[in-house]
């Protein structure tokens, strides 16, 4: 059994995390890419993330399907539809933490 510890950040405006992503650095990311803004999107706020240099395991939180071309664009580690379940999440963090 591995034991992690965990310390919960967040933002619920995108540039706030793409700015909290580069000061924290952390070892995982949730981002849900459904904003409701034409003009803006998680997708677009993954890509600034990654341009900053954050290489945390990002989970893509959406009802959208695989093979959607956002998606597919930053092609991250995994996409988990609306709700996440416990289950998913867990799996998630165990495979982030074996990386």
């Amino acid at each position: 059994m591995i034991k992690i510890g965990l310390k919960r950040c967040g933002s619920w405006i995108a540039y706030a995390a793409i700015e909290l992503s580069s000061e924290v650095r952390p070892d995982v990311i949730v981002m849900d890419v459904d904003f409701g803004d034409p003009t803006r999107n998680g997708f677009d706020a993954i890509e600034r993330i990654r341009k900053n240099g954050v290489n945390a395991s990002i989970c893509i939180h959406s009802n959208r399907a695989q093979g959607d071309q956002g998606i597919d664009r930053v092609a991250e580690n995994i996409a988990l539809p609306k709700p996440i379940s416990r289950n998913q999440f867990l799996k998630f963090l165990a495979s982030s933490v074996a990386q």
